[in-house]
Formats: C-alpha cells, sequence, structure tokens
C-alpha cells in the first residue's frame, strides 16, 4: 500500500467536508473523516442546536417553550420543559426526536461532543492518554529523505492518519442548569477548560476508566455538581463504499444523572432505562473531476450513506428529588419513522411517594413526506417523521373530561422531501432538486483556455419548499392562538456560491516533478473577467471577489528557522489595455512568494495573467531528488445568465412575525421584526464559502477537481451556517398602541484560516450575539418617541490565531490516506501537516448604561461600569451614576478574588472554598458614595464536613468598626438554620421538616428559648413525644391529619423567663398546659374551636387531657410567630400569624391556586382561569 498525499492546491466555492481524500478502497481514517461528528440520538442533536444555533433574535428564532414542571432541593433545582427549535426551520435530513419533529423535553441536561480523530479518553492513544505531548509530534517533519530520522518519524505520523494515535482535542457541548457552551482539554495545564474564559467558573473533571468514560461531575461556581454518568455510546458503518470498517463503540453523549447541592444535603436522580437505536445519517456527497488526462475513472461519484448504532442506559425514565417524581411513559407502537423505536406519550407528576400532582398526554401522529431523490437506503422509515398534535395536561386525574391542551399546526402545504433526499439546498433545508447522482453543486470550468461545464445539484434554497414542516400555530387552552410567520434568511455576501445565478469560474496552472525531473523555467496562463456591479457577486463593484491558492512544497534543506526559502513567485496582474467598454478601476496587481490562500481579493474587470517565476530552487540540482507540486489557482463567482435574477436567500427561515389573539377581550397584538446589518437590510453568513478545490496525487500527478455536496462543517464555531443580524426591530401594533423596540447585537467575524476545508476557523462565539443596545420607541403622531434606552458595552478577544502557546491548543490533521496505487518511486511521500487551534477566548460586560423619560417628561439616567478578578469571572468593582450626580462604588471579595485587602477571607476558609468551586459567593463588600465609605458589610462562616456555615453577618456605617448584625448559633444537619440571634438581642427561631426540605415555622422571641408548632401532619415530627399512631382525619382543621389526645404531650427546652402561651384548635374535648386549663377564644370554624392557655415560665410544658386537636403552639409570650401548613403534594394548605389567625388555600385539579379563605370561609382571594370547556 502506498502512502499518497493529497494535496490542497485551489480552493473555491463551498467546502462542507472534512477531508478531501478519495480512493478506491478508503481507509479508515478517511471515512471516520465523513463524519467527523459522530451521531448520537435524535435528542442529542436536537440539543446541540441550542448551543451551536441560540434561540435569539440576533439569529431570528423565537423562543416557543411549555413548562411541565421543576423539581426542587435545597439551593438546586430542575425545570423540565417542552421546546421547540424553530430556528431556521426543518432539515431534510432531522430525525424526529421522540416528542416529534422539532421539539426536544428539556429535563436536565446533558454533555455531548463532537469527536476530532479519537475519542479523547481512549486508553493509551486518546488525546487525553496519548504518551508524547503535541509538541513532539510539531517538532518532527519528515517531509523527505535527509531527515535520518524520517522513516521512524513518519511511522509515527501513520499511526496519526490511520486513526491509531489522537492529536485533536474533541469539543464537548454542555446545556445544563443555565449553563451552555463548550469546553476542551487543555493538554499544557492537563485540565479540561471552558472555551469561553470569562464565563462564570465550572469545574469539568472526567473520570476515564478504559476505552469509555464513566462520566463527568461539572462543580459550578456556586459549588452545586452536576453528574453525568450515563453514557450514550455510538458506532457507524459507511454504507455504499466497498470494505467500510465500522468504529467502534464511542460515547456521544453523557445524560445528566444526578445534581448535589453545594452542602452535599440534598439531590436531584435522573433515572434511565436501556436504549438501543439504529438510523442512517447522510454523510459525505463527492464527484472527481480529471484536469489533467490521468485517472479518468480512479474515482468515481462517492454518496456516503452512514448507519449509526446507539446504545447505553441512556432513556430517561423518572426523575426523582426531596419532594417529587417525573415520570416518562413511551408508546406501546413502534414508530413509523424510526425503527424499533417509540414515542414519549405521557409525563406523570407526583409528589414523592404520594399523589399525582399533573398528567400530561403527547398525542402525535406523523408528517408524510414525498419521494426520494438520489439513493434510497432508508426505506420507508424516511416516508414519515414524528408529529406532535398537541398536548394535554389533565390535572391530577385522565378521567378529567377537560384537559388543558396546547394544540399545534405546521406548514403543510408543501410536502417535506423523504429524509437523507438530495432534495436540499446547502444549508439543509427542502428545495426542488431533481439531480440524483450526487449533491454537488455544478461547476465551469477554464482549464489551460478548454471549457467545461461539471453538471450538478441544484442547492440553491427555495423561498417556499424551505418553510415546509414548520411549526406556524400554537392554539392555547384559554382559546387563544399564536401564530408565527417565516420567511427566508437573506445574506449580503459577496460571492456567495450558493446564490440562485452564481456558478464556480476557476482558472490554475499546476505541475508535477518526480525524482530528477524539472519545471519549465516559468508558466503563465489568461483569463478574462467581465462582470457588471452586483450584490452578491462582487459587492456592487463590478468584476469578481476570488480566493487565490497557491502551493509549492520542498524538502526540509530548503527551510530555515520554519521559513521556506527559494519559492517561486506567483504573480497576478491585469493587461495593460481594458477590454472595449470597461472603466472599472486600475488593479495594482498580486505578487506572493510564500504558500497559502488569499480571499475575498477583488478583481476590476480586465484580462489577466496568471504567472510563475523563478522556480529554479525546486528544479536539479538544488532539489533534484524530491517529488514536487506546484500550483497556482484563481476562483470565483460569475453570473449564470440562464437562471432567475438572484433571489439573495441562504440559510434558512427566520421569524417574520409572531401574532397573538386573546378571546377574553386582550385583542390582537401583533409583532413584525425587520432585520439588517451595518451595510443594509441582509444579515451575515457564519461560515466559510467553500465548496471545491483541485486535489493533486504527488505518486502520478494526477488532479482532480473536487466538488464536496455536504451541508455543513464541523468546526466552524458557533452558529455555523447560520444567518445571524446586527440589527433587528421589532415593531408591535396592539389595538390603538403602536411602539417599537430595536434591538442591537455585538456581531463578531469569525477567522477563517487559509488551509480550509481542514482546519477550522478560530472564532470568539461567545460575543456574538450579545446585546449591546435596545431602545424603545412610542408613536406620537407620526414620529416615534424614544421612551428608554439601555445599552451595554463589552470587551471581547478578537478572533486570531494567538502565537502564546499558552493561549491555545494546538492540534493536527494530516492528509495522509491509503492508495492501491503502485509506487513510482522509492522516496517517501510528501505530506503536509497543519496545526490549528481552538482560541480560549473571553467576552466580559465593562459597563452598562439606561436613559428613561418618565410619564412627567423627566429624564431619568443610570450608568454601571464593571472590573473583574483574575479567577472567578465575576465584578469586584461596580461603578454606579446616576440622574442626581452621584456616584456610588460596589468593592466586592470572594474567595479567590477581592478589590481590597480588608475584604479578603481568612486564607484558611478562602482555601476551603477554593477546594469546593463555592467561589461565587460574596464574603465582603465596601459601598462608597462620591468617594466616602458609606457602609461595610462581612461574612464569617466555617465547614462542617461539606457544610459551609454562616456563623455571622457583620455590618458598619461609614468607616467604623464592623458589628455583628446577625449571628447563626445553630443548625440542624441539613444546614438549615435554627438559631439567629440579632441585633438588640432578639433571636429568631425555625422549625423545618427536614426530609422535604420545608420551612414549617418561625418565632422571633425577646430571649433565647424554645417554641412548639405542629399540625400533626408529617412523619417523625417530635417523634419521641407525639404516637404517630394517633393522627387521623378527622376531617382536620388545616391539612390532612388532627391527632387524638389521650394523655399527655411533654415538650422540653423552654428555658426562657416569661410566660408561654399556648394555643390549639380542639374540635372535641379540653386540654390542660401544666395543669392550667387552656379557655376557648371564642373563635370557630365549623365545629372547630380556638383555645388558648398562658403559663409561667417552665423548662417543660405539659400538655394533658382528651380531646381532638390540630395546629399546637407553644411561644414565649411576646414573640413574633409565623407558620405553614402543607398538603401532600408539599403545597400551602394553610398560613397561620401572630394572632394564631389561618388562611387556607385551595387548589383546581390542575394544581392552581383557585380561593384564599380566611376561618370563617370568607373569600380574601380568587383566581378564575379561562379556558375553551370543550376541547
Amino acid at each position: 500500500m502506498k502512502k499518497i498525499l493529497l494535496l490542497l492546491t485551489g480552493f473555491a466555492g463551498f467546502a462542507s467536508g472534512l477531508y478531501a481524500q478519495q480512493m478506491e478502497q478508503p481507509s479508515a481514517n478517511y471515512l471516520k473523516g465523513l463524519n467527523s461528528l459522530v451521531k448520537g440520538a435524535p435528542e442529542t442533536s436536537q440539543m446541540m442546536k441550542y448551543v451551536d444555533y441560540p434561540v435569539s433574535l440576533f439569529t431570528g428564532t423565537p423562543q416557543i417553550d411549555l413548562p411541565i414542571h421543576t423539581l426542587s432541593g435545597q439551593g438546586i433545582s430542575l425545570p423540565v420543559s417542552l421546546s421547540y427549535h424553530a430556528g431556521g426551520g426543518v432539515k431534510v435530513n432531522d430525525l424526529a426526536s421522540n416528542c416529534g419533529l422539532g421539539f426536544l423535553l428539556q429535563t436536565g441536561g446533558e454533555i455531548s461532543r463532537e469527536i476530532r480523530g479519537i475519542a479523547d479518553e481512549t486508553s493509551a492513544i486518546g488525546f487525553i492518554n496519548k504518551a508524547k505531548p503535541l509538541s513532539y509530534y510539531e517538532s518532527i517533519r519528515p517531509q523527505y529523505d535527509d531527515d535520518p530520522m524520517a522513516l521512524a518519524h513518519f511511522l509515527e505520523w501513520v499511526d496519526v492518519a490511520e486513526g491509531r494515535m489522537d492529536l485533536e482535542p474533541d469539543i464537548f457541548y454542555f446545556n445544563f442548569g443555565g449553563f451552555s457552551g463548550k469546553f476542551i482539554y487543555d493538554e499544557l495545564s492537563h485540565t479540561f477548560k471552558n472555551m469561553n474564559t470569562a464565563d462564570r467558573k465550572l469545574k469539568f473533571t472526567m473520570a476515564v476508566s478504559g476505552s469509555n468514560s464513566s462520566g463527568f461531575t461539572v462543580t459550578t461556581d456556586d459549588g452545586t455538581r452536576y453528574i453525568f454518568n450515563n453514557v450514550e455510546l455510538s458506532h457507524s458503518q459507511n454504507m455504499l463504499v466497498a470494505h467500510a470498517p465500522i468504529s467502534p463503540d464511542q460515547v456521544t453523549s453523557w445524560k445528566l444523572s444526578k445534581i448535589v447541592n453545594a452542602n452535599a444535603t440534598d439531590s436531584i436522580e435522573l433515572y434511565y432505562d436501556y436504549y438501543s437505536a439504529t438510523f442512517l445519517s447522510l454523510g459525505s456527497s463527492t464527484t472527481y473531476q480529471p484536469i489533467n488526462g490521468g485517472g479518468a475513472n480512479r474515482s468515481p461519484v462517492l454518496n456516503v450513506f452512514t448507519n449509526n448504532t446507539i446504545s447505553g442506559i441512556c432513556r430517561l425514565r423518572y426523575i426523582v428529588s426531596r419532594t417529587d417524581s417525573l415520570s416518562l411513559v413511551y408508546a406501546g407502537v413502534n414508530r413509523e419513522d424510526f425503527e424499533n423505536q417509540k414515542a414519549l406519550s405521557k409525563i406523570v407528576v407526583s409528589a414523592r411517594g404520594g399523589d399525582v400532582k399533573n398528567i400530561f398526554k403527547l398525542h402525535t401522529s406523523y408528517f408524510t413526506r414525498d419521494a426520494v431523490v438520489g439513493p434510497s437506503p432508508g426505506g420507508s422509515f424516511d416516508q414519515k417523521s414524528l408529529r406532535l398534535d398537541s398536548l394535554s395536561d389533565y390535572g391530577n386525574s385522565e378521567s378529567n373530561a377537560n384537559p388543558l391542551r396546547h394544540r399545534f399546526a405546521y406548514n403543510e402545504s408543501i410536502m417535506m422531501p423523504a429524509r437523507l433526499s438530495f432534495a436540499q439546498d446547502m444549508w439543509g433545508y427542502a428545495n426542488n432538486n431533481g439531480f440524483a447522482q450526487h449533491m454537488a453543486p455544478p461547476a465551469y470550468l477554464n482549464m489551460g483556455g478548454i471549457p467545461l461545464f461539471l453538471e450538478g445539484a441544484n442547492r440553491f434554497p427555495d423561498a417556499q419548499r424551505m418553510k415546509a414542516g414548520i411549526l406556524e400555530q400554537v392554539t392555547l387552552p384559554t382559546g387563544g392562538i399564536i401564530r408565527f410567520e417565516y420567511e427566508p434568511n437573506t445574506v449580503s455576501n459577496p460571492g456567495l456560491a450558493t446564490l440562485p445565478n452564481a456558478i464556480t469560474e476557476s482558472h490554475a496552472i499546476s505541475d508535477w516533478k518526480g525524482v530528477g525531473q524539472s519545471f519549465a523555467p516559468s508558466y503563465i496562463d489568461s483569463f478574462v473577467v467581465n462582470q457588471a456591479p452586483n450584490l452578491a457577486i462582487n459587492a456592487n463593484m463590478g468584476g469578481v471577489i476570488a480566493g487565490i491558492s497557491f502551493s509549492p512544497d520542498l524538502p526540509d534543506s530548503l527551510r530555515d528557522n520554519g521559513v521556506i526559502n527559494g519559492y517561486p513567485v506567483f504573480s497576478l496582474v491585469r493587461a495593460a489595455y481594458p477590454l472595449p467598454g470597461i472603466t472599472d478601476p486600475p488593479f495594482a496587481g498580486f505578487s506572493k512568494q510564500y504558500p497559502g490562500y488569499t480571499a475575498n481579493v477583488h478583481l476590476p474587470n480586465g484580462k489577466y495573467y496568471l504567472k510563475i517565476n523563478d522556480l529554479v530552487n525546486i528544479n536539479p540540482p538544488n532539489a533534484a531528488n524530491f517529488v514536487r507540486a506546484l500550483s497556482f489557482s484563481v476562483n470565483f463567482k460569475v453570473l449564470d445568465t440562464a437562471v432567475a435574477p438572484p433571489q439573495y436567500t441562504a440559510g434558512g427561515l427566520r421569524v417574520k412575525s409572531i401574532t397573538s389573539t386573546d378571546p377574553y377581550g386582550g385583542g390582537v397584538k401583533v409583532r413584525t421584526f425587520t432585520y439588517e446589518d451595518a451595510s443594509g437590510p441582509w444579515g451575515r453568513l457564519i461560515g466559510p464559502d467553500f465548496h471545491s478545490y483541485v486535489e493533486t496525487r504527488m505518486s502520478n500527478g494526477n488532479q482532480f477537481w473536487v466538488r464536496m455536496g455536504n451541508n455543513a462543517m464541523p468546526g466552524q464555531g458557533s452558529m455555523g451556517n447560520a444567518v445571524v443580524y446586527p440589527k433587528v426591530v421589532e415593531s408591535v401594533l396592539e389595538g390603538s398602541k403602536q411602539y417599537k423596540t430595536y434591538h442591537s447585537f455585538l456581531s463578531v467575524e469569525p477567522n477563517y484560516m487559509n488551509v480550509l476545508p481542514f482546519v477550522p476557523g478560530t472564532d470568539n462565539e461567545y460575543a456574538r450575539g450579545k446585546e449591546i443596545e435596545t431602545r424603545w420607541t412610542e408613536l406620537s403622531g407620526s414620529t416615534d418617541v424614544t421612551r428608554k434606552r439601555q445599552a451595554s458595552v463589552y470587551d471581547y478577544s478578537p478572533p486570531l490565531m494567538p502565537s502564546n502557546p499558552a493561549l491555545k491548543i494546538g492540534a493536527i490533521k494530516t492528509v495522509i490516506d491509503d492508495y492501491s496505487e503502485s509506487a513510482t518511486n522509492g522516496s517517501f511521500p510528501i505530506f503536509s501537516i497543519t496545526p490549528y487551534a481552538n482560541v480560549l477566548s473571553y467576552v466580559y460586560l465593562t459597563s452598562d448604561s439606561t436613559f428613561e423619560i418618565d410619564n412627567t417628561g423627566n429624564v431619568l439616567q443610570s450608568s454601571n461600569s464593571y472590573t473583574y478578578g483574575s479567577n472567578n469571572k465575576l465584578p469586584l468593582t461596580i461603578t454606579s451614576g446616576n440622574s442626581k450626580g452621584e456616584l456610588l462604588v460596589q468593592k466586592n471579595g470572594y474567595a479567590t478574588d477581592a478589590a481590597e485587602p480588608a475584604l479578603a477571607p481568612q486564607p484558611a476558609l478562602a482555601a476551603q472554598l477554593t477546594a469546593a468551586n463555592r467561589v461565587s459567593d460574596v464574603l465582603a463588600s465596601r459601598i462608597y458614595k462620591n468617594g466616602t465609605l458609606l457602609s461595610q458589610t462581612q461574612f464569617k462562616g466555617h465547614f462542617t464536613g461539606s457544610l459551609y456555615l454562616v456563623d455571622s453577618v457583620l455590618t458598619a456605617e461609614y468607616n467604623n468598626a464592623l458589628e455583628t448584625e446577625a449571628r447563626v448559633t445553630e443548625y440542624d444537619t441539613y444546614g438549615n438554620p435554627l438559631t439567629v440571634e440579632t441585633r438588640g438581642g432578639r433571636f429568631r427561631k425555625y422549625l423545618w421538616r427536614k426530609e422535604r426540605n420545608l420551612p414549617l415555622a418561625t418565632c422571633t422571641m425577646p430571649k433565647r428559648g424554645q417554641f412548639v408548632f405542629t399540625s400533626f401532619e408529617y412523619p417523625n415530627e417530635y417523634s419521641t413525644i407525639i404516637n404517630a399512631n394517633r393522627a387521623v382525619v378527622w376531617p382536620p382543621f388545616s391539612g390532612t391529619y388532627a391527632y387524638n389526645l389521650n394523655g399527655s404531650l411533654i415538650f422540653q427546652g423552654f428555658n426562657t423567663p416569661g410566660n408561654i402561651e399556648v394555643y390549639a384548635w380542639l374540635s372535641q374535648g379540653s386540654f390542660t398546659a401544666n395543669g392550667v386549663a387552656a379557655v376557648a377564644t371564642g373563635r370557630t370554624k365549623g365545629n372547630w374551636t380556638l383555645y388558648r392557655a398562658e403559663i409561667p415560665y417552665y423548662q417543660t410544658v405539659t400538655i394533658g387531657g382528651a380531646c381532638t386537636m390540630d395546629q399546637l403552639a407553644i411561644v414565649p409570650a411576646g414573640s413574633d410567630f409565623d407558620a405553614t401548613v402543607y398538603d401532600e403534594q408539599d403545597r400551602v394548605h394553610a398560613k397561620v400569624n401572630g394572632n394564631m389567625q389561618t388562611s387556607f388555600f385551595e387548589y383546581d385539579g390542575f394544581g392552581r391556586l383557585q380561593t384564599i379563605k380566611d376561618e370563617k370561609g370568607n373569600i380574601l382571594k380568587n383566581n378564575v382561569y379561562q379556558y375553551q370547556s370543550a376541547q
């Protein structure tokens, strides 16, 4: 097997593929490259959309989200919702999630990844576990035989090329707990790093075991731990390619398994079932055109479909918190669009170990899709897609005849193409392509003066067909309607390949020489440019916007400290005389010596000459023993007059308007959106515009014009192939009111390096899309009057390749591969390596300001500026100004950063907090007004095991000494405060239902003492005093249970001098407190009467008698008291104030608060919910 370099020599158009190699017997490394992003389950792919294509007006994506339930715990929560991602529209290749096409059940989060090369955690050869660092591989470049270690180094590179060593860090996506983004393994620090260095400090830890990871733990900056232990494994095999290997199982997703609060006293756990699925995806669609007379049949059209298999204990079954549980029920029949899989049919929310709270049903059917264009390996499964028709909330019973139902309607006026059909534009949205041989677009070549048109697929966007299948209407339970109208994205990228009337034209000089052979002394070719001003072709300047590529390769002996000397001179000049009728400006000329690629070169109309001179240094005797390649090409777009005028649409859809209709008197509200960038009503396409290039095979000199038909190129950064809009105007018409909101966003262009498509761009994706100005206006007559304006200023890193190795994570891709071609000489083949970087970028909010005019015409202004610490990315200093001319400065101290030395915590405590990653709490602060210290605050605390407990809060005015404002003297085992001493010597006591983290009662008393409150609801409450067997359903006064007292209840610890008050509601019998008979107060509710007794100070209080009682309270006289009674679903059932007055809360079958009543049944508050009775 001969190792052959595929030398990239000319780029043009849209390069979506990862690798350009082509061969008769593809190797494992090549096939892996066709689908670098190893496919995960549809739910994983849908989740990644929210990271790469954010829901924002910046992308024209509306927020469509239906809350289901939030599971809560002590300092932690997990919201569950059903969301729809409308960004761009429905792509032809999209496989519906278990909720329906476009929908995703958001259940806490996951970590997924783009596998680059081999899974990072693979034993011995993965990026994390490899024996040698990247710097070693970057130092060995066995280009030619003059290197004595060439053979050994070459074999090491062969291991890399053939997938036996990994030099590429994977990109990990995360989305959980309000955090989303990407992280990567940093070889220099041997840690995982958030790619947004300005984001709040997240600590990523991977537990590596063998070839598969046993999980991730992510600790947020408040110490909360998110544990991802349930892995989704994936392997794939490329179809329609001979000898395609099956890839090994690799982890594509880590599902959230558990959330643990910072004190490790509470958690939310997620449980999964075993899951296995197989589905097809569309990979490379590539065609090769010989351009130098050789190898006409060596590289056939390659359409690659990949058979993906997903497995693992990764299908969510239920979630459990301390108080609630949420379970998922799947349909009993298999889906018609996904082999052996079942749709989600029901979501059940229950109190943990108790009653059902809500039952949600998902009603589904199927989209019918059109006939396939191209090969059809998926059969009948590709002809349908799961569709969510409605979501119904049945409350606590499925027998509810009037569920609260959301109905969904889609654009079905145009049938979606079959999944994996070639009837899709360059972004993957439906179009009217009927070309079935491959997906590569057409091209026009002019090689050596011989014109050649290569037919191909219609990859142009279709403004109507791209709307197929998108969600257009939500009908609410009230009967109200929310309607979404979409329109195509518009772009103004000069020379965009996929505009409907643009085709590629290429002119190239290319040659190859073997051992002992010489290049000609010089080379020359010519071509003509004659294009009228056009926005897409030449930015209205006339001529064309060209990409120019030039590439010889030389032996190490001609290199000097990494800089290659002796290159030929590549020049492009325009003829001295213009073409008839051409009045374009002169062309200064183009001349380069070092190899590379230059994009966006404006060539005014005229006749041009490609020239290569000074080839002496790459001819014998200087380079007699080496294989050499030479190429110089110019590529640009020209108008194709055979097609209709351009539409300038690209990248799918954006929301045009949202219309809300309220049948209960709210009327109609219409929100209309207009989009633009700095130059006009256009957006910017994020992603390089490449789709073809020249490939040279160094063993025989055969050259091919390669056209790629892929939709997207992984590694482009966030929003790759999305269209973004720096300015959006939102116009609102609501009855007679008209007002507008002007949105301006930070727009940062990615930087694409000159060796595409092999090297991803460098991109500060986190800076893109930040809202930098919002202006609200109201129509007054015919004039828009500004009522409020908010502006923000961000500091961010430019998307540049860093030169400092500490600021980048280097990686290397090779373009070496296997061919079954015989060697023409015995030398090692040339092959090139290209380092690339994943830049660790930053973006900080440095200042913001607000300008507002109130109803009286007064102007109110405020502003803030921020400085940040070097460790955790939270503000150290906040400087604020206002309309009064006041200047306030707040200075903060954290565990890892402090604005002033006096604000820093004790070193030992700081070390403990840092080790636990609890670095976001403000431990001390000072506020200055006009330069004078105004106030001070400081928190003292300590650790008990994993519990961080605040001991005291100290405050001071001006520059006075700090004094204790509050001191916590007692905690329970869960870290809940039991006793707090406040300024003035008063004490506040707390009672908790610890196992459910529910506060039951508080009592503020003049001196430290004890108090009691019980409604006899909860197991283990005063367990050594109250006999739980005597709790009865009477019915009670409040809650679920009352208590049959027959004997005595003895409570101790009342060590506060002064009288003690005892209250209880009785339905029969009587009681005494330390022998003092309780007296009826005259307050009644039904057959219940409130009794009271007042006794002198005793350390022990004994409640005796025979009665049925509820809401027993024992409090020191003169105390402030309040309490809460919960029902079995942990909802507030009653609230008790210091006068022992009780308010009662009632709910409907959907768990919604209906009424609040007093003890006499009077309605204090009444909520009426509007919804249609017949649904």
